[in-house]
């Protein structure tokens, strides 16, 4: 069975969301505008016909980007198309005519494009791509045409220029990410816990629900509570009732499988989700948590000893039957059930059925 780590598909998924999409909206109208009004200068002005023919082509295709990105959101390789006409442009400018001062300082412009829109691995590779055709075009340039300007120590310049773009570039485009997923991370986890939030858990429930279904498998979602813990908080304080919600959940947790996610919800509810598994194997799952737990012993700061129960309610995901909010009120009536049958107990319940595995004696 192949591993899959659901928790953090989340966070994963946070780094380029629709104000990145608004953003390349955006830079492509910028960037298109621009090289219109450089297309005019060059033509009546500059009389540089080549020039204002390739920045003319360039402002066509990345209006035409514009509008491909409005109405259906861009492919890495719309991008690479799009930041290679920009290179060319620039390249353009830079090689095709006599060396004009300042004119290749637009070349390092092309790697923080790159890593910017594209992110540090492909941008990465991009940036190294495209800043090797840049310094093989001027050493032909130097070694072929002395007679444009450009000399040894132009190319060393630019290699130093691109160089320092490229690790500039990356640095900040690592650190951007770490903190986009350290930010996506406290968004979906529990403080107290570790565990994932309710938030958390319903970004991956769906990537759950949509192998469920195109494996055909079954999908078993389980409802769990602490029994009179507000009893705990009253007699014991916050202080254990917070010991006793993190060892719950840590019992909890290390007792499911890796392919398994566990969360927090709320006050004491957790919510784990069993890919892949049928109700009798949730069934033997969720009884070693209850015993684990009912067997836990907390000692208070006054010495006393705390004991601590669960129920759970189970369910299953059917044809029917397969989003979140739909699984969840099956498995609360089963909670509901279990609490009063006596607390301390599973039961089990799915649209015809109703199974109550009883606490031990």
């Amino acid at each position: 069975m192949i591993k899959t780590d659901f928790n953090n598909i989340a966070v994963n998924n946070i780094a380029y969301d629709e104000n990145y999409k608004r953003m390349v909206f955006k830079g492509s109208v910028i960037g298109a505008s621009f090289l219109f009004i450089f297309s005019l200068v060059d033509l009546f002005y500059a009389e540089l016909y080549k020039d204002s023919i390739i920045e003319a082509i360039a402002c066509v295709f990345l209006y035409s980007l514009a509008y491909i990105e409005r109405k259906h959101h861009l492919k890495p390789w719309g991008i690479i198309a799009g930041i290679t006409v920009i290179a060319i442009v620039i390249g353009n400018g830079a090689f095709s005519n006599e060396a004009v001062v300042g004119a290749i300082i637009w070349l390092p412009l092309v790697p923080f494009i790159s890593f910017f829109l594209l992110g540090e691995k492909l941008g990465l590779k991009v940036s190294i791509f495209i800043s090797t055709i840049y310094i093989l075009i001027m050493v032909y340039i130097v070694n072929q045409f002395p007679g444009t300007g450009y000399n040894i120590y132009a190319v060393l310049s630019v290699i130093g220029a691109l160089c320092c773009s490229i690790i500039l570039s990356l640095a900040y485009e690592r650190n951007r990410t770490s903190m986009i997923h350290l930010l996506a991370e406290q968004a979906n986890t529990d403080p107290l816990t570790s565990l994932l939030n309710r938030r958390g858990l319903i970004a991956s429930f769906s990537s759950f629900a949509a192998l469920a279904k195109r494996n055909k498998q079954n999908l078993c979602l389980v409802l769990m509570d602490l029994d009179r813990f507000k009893a705990v908080n009253d007699k014991y304080g916050h202080d254990a009732g917070d010991i006793v919600l993190q060892r719950s959940s840590s019992i909890a947790k290390g007792l499911i499988r890796n392919i398994d996610s566990i969360a927090r919800i709320g006050g004491e509810e957790f919510i784990i989700i069993l890919p892949n598994t049928s109700p009798s194997e949730a069934l033997i799952i969720t009884e070693r948590i209850r015993l684990a737990i009912e067997k836990l012993v907390i000692k208070s700061a006054e010495d006393e000893y705390i004991k601590i129960t669960v129920s759970m309610g189970i369910t299953s995901s059917s044809k029917n039957i397969m989003s979140f909010e739909d699984l969840l009120k099956i498995a609360d009536k089963a909670l509901y059930e279990a609490k009063n049958q006596g607390r301390n107990c599973i039961v089990l319940k799915e649209q015809d059925l109703t199974i109550k595995l009883k606490e031990s004696a």
